[in-house]
């Protein structure tokens, strides 16, 4: 029987191929686009599943009170005390992102990206893999002991076991050497913590500057305000949550013995990513619209196989004459839907398989991580096949069974009428979501345009961005070079200029209300970034290298004077440097958010790692291909990274 309806649809559907044709394209462009929300969908959710321990783990973080807003890291001392305070909480651990540090193997000097300080609970916590180890030691128990992941392993050895082998590391003090105690294995894509060196937690302080001496080091471990450790917390399977955020309340002010403005917060593990850094908006965007590419599909399905109807009486009539019930009706047509869905399937994937780099760069998802699981989610589209196969199917298979034979053999059954309300229903819908995916691209492209043109507050014309790699030292001689291009009109350096998702922060109290404090935003430039993008200026001036007294200098915008409460800002002294100008306020972060409170100063040499170009028009080629060859010319390492201004808007 199952065989017999195989046989007839196929039939059915290469005597109509016209049809049957159209209606694959339709389907097999749906299902590609549901292929693409599908996989995205997965992907957003899938974050930190691999960890076993995953329900019992809670990141603890500082809650600001004055702003009411939380941050992600906590003070040194934070997770052993926890430990010692709470019995519910089996073990703490913490971490600190080490930047710009460079590893040398066999005279070669690379650099190292996620590079951790880490305690020696970390393996406890989180579910990291050992491939190979020295079992004799106690992991990360010692200084000079570290562990690389396996793509580190084979990177600097190969095949060769690495354990006991030596990595040196470039630190603010000079060299340190580290004796691997272990490879692990390599953390998934679909993780918010993948490191690739973890050493000791006393080696943070080798690293930073603001560590300075043994005084600073000894305030960052006893302070409990400074918060620079990532922090989390193991429960025990029956731990009350509920109970310990209630104990957690006034607790840092407790154990410092002074009132803090700081209250600390957890927040699950298993829900950081989607709270944190899933973004809904391309979800909810994605999802629409595959269910109403979906829905044209279907809808054009069944207005194509409703006009076919009637040439399908007789074989109805005849199948019930020979016993056939309705539901063995509905069966063969809903059959054919789904075998027609299922013929799109492989299309749909095609397409998937062709548009994969565009899609995962557009919906920034890893490659490597779609490559990796698409045999797991084929099951998915499989599923998902049938699914719109029998949704696209129901409606005729149930108008279809539902024929009488004695219509039939009278010849009184039409088609299904060309005054039927569900079809002229579907036709109209199909115009209405046909016409509002056209205006959502025609709106999306006036944002766009919009983005591009609207005034930011500075001149973003005919600009570059060079981004040099975090720890290239002083790049003056780099800089000189870039200036000495004759189509280059001005170029300076900064830390992070506009538009930026980053910043510095300072609470500040307000100059007419002392008690009250304000967020204020920094940006670290040098002599003559702010000419680059001709910043307005209100009153005062630039930063000037004839006047050395500016180390000790700042700029404020128009924000950043009415938040602090300022009526005569020049010479006032904010975050203790002279109020030399007023600049107009700009968008420094994108245009979708308020313009902060901002103060300017200068920045250290050798943390300015971004180079602003202003240069002719037409020009752009001709002075990314001679900034390249300078850098490649340096002999510092890292890639040199360039970027127009309207690529950074459109990001």
């Amino acid at each position: 029987m199952i065989l017999n309806y195989i046989i007839s649809a196929f039939k059915h559907l290469w005597k109509n191929r016209f049809f049957t044709l159209i209606n694959l394209i339709g389907l097999s462009i749906a299902l590609f686009i549901a292929y693409n929300a599908l996989v995205y969908i997965l992907f957003q959710f899938s974050f930190n599943k691999h960890h076993e321990k995953i329900d019992d783990i809670y990141l603890v973080e500082s809650y600001l009170t004055d702003f009411q807003m939380s941050r992600s890291r906590v003070a040194y001392k934070v997770a052993q005390t926890l430990c010692d305070e709470f019995p519910e909480i089996e073990t703490a651990t913490k971490y600190s992102f080490l930047k710009s540090v460079k590893v040398e193997h066999n005279n070669e000097v690379f650099n190292a990206k996620e590079f951790y300080a880490v305690d020696e609970n970390i393996l406890d916590v989180f579910s990291i893999p050992l491939l190979t180890q020295n079992a004799q030691e106690v992991l990360l128990s010692d200084k000079s002991s570290i562990l690389i992941s396996e793509e580190m392993a084979k990177k600097y050895f190969g095949d060769k076991n690495p354990v006991g082998e030596a990595l040196k590391v470039n630190a603010k003090n000079g060299q340190l050497v580290f004796i691997i105690q272990a490879v692990f294995k390599d953390t998934p894509l679909n993780s918010t913590f993948r490191p690739s060196y973890m050493v000791n937690q006393e080696n943070a302080f080798n690293f930073y500057e603001r560590y300075s001496d043994e005084k600073d080091k000894q305030d960052i471990m006893d302070n409990w305000t400074r918060r620079d450790w990532f922090t989390y917390i193991l429960l025990s399977p029956n731990a009350d949550i509920d109970n310990l955020s209630s104990k957690l309340e006034g607790f840092l002010s407790r154990v410092a013995g002074t009132e803090l403005k700081i209250e600390l917060k957890i927040h699950s593990y298993k829900e950081l990513y989607i709270d944190y850094y899933m973004d809904f908006e391309v979800l909810y965007v994605l999802l629409i619209l595959a269910l109403l590419v979906i829905f044209v599909a279907s809808a054009n399905y069944i207005i194509l196989n409703s006009a076919l109807s009637i040439n399908r009486n007789k074989e109805i009539g005849i199948r019930k004459v020979m016993g056939a019930k309705p539901i063995d009706i509905k069966k063969q047509f809903l059959g054919e839907s789904i075998i027609l869905s299922l013929l799109a399937l492989p299309i749909s994937i095609l397409l998937f398989k062709i548009f994969l780099p565009d899609i995962t760069s557009l919906l920034k998802i890893p490659l490597d991580f779609v490559n990796l699981y698409f045999y797991n989610y084929f099951p998915y589209f499989l599923l998902l096949s049938i699914v719109i196969g029998l949704l696209s199917g129901i409606y005729v298979s149930y108008k279809l069974s539902n024929i009488l034979v004695v219509d039939v053999l009278k010849v009184r059954y039409k088609k299904l009428s060309s005054k039927s309300v569900f079809r002229k229903s579907l036709i109209i819908f199909q115009l209405c979501i046909v016409i509002s995916l056209l205006i959502i691209l025609f709106a999306i492209r006036l944002q766009l345009n919009y983005s591009q043109e609207k005034d930011m507050g500075f001149d973003k014309d005919d600009i570059i961005i060079l981004n040099l790699p975090r720890g290239s030292g002083n790049t003056q001689a780099f800089l000189d070079g870039i200036l000495a291009n004759p189509n280059v009109r001005k170029a300076a350096l900064a830390m992070d200029g506009p538009p930026t998702n980053s910043s510095m922060s300072f609470m500040v109290p307000r100059f007419d209300q002392p008690e009250e404090e304000i967020l204020l935003e920094a940006m670290g430039v040098d002599h003559g970034f702010l000419e680059v993008f001709d910043f307005k200026l209100i009153e005062g001036r630039y930063f000037s290298k004839e006047f050395t007294s500016d180390k000790n200098a700042v700029l404020l915008n128009q924000t950043a004077v009415e938040s602090l409460g300022l009526t005569d800002p020049l010479g006032k002294k904010v975050i203790g440097k002279e109020v030399i100008g007023i600049i107009k306020d700009f968008h420094f972060h994108s245009m979708h958010r308020e313009i902060p409170a901002l103060v300017i100063k200068l920045g250290t040499k050798k943390y300015l790692s971004e180079i602003a170009i202003k240069h002719e028009p037409n020009s752009q080629a001709d002075i990314i291909d001679d900034a390249k060859k300078q850098w490649e010319q340096t002999g510092k390492v890292g890639n040199l990274s360039v970027r127009t201004f309207d690529e950074t808007l459109s990001q």
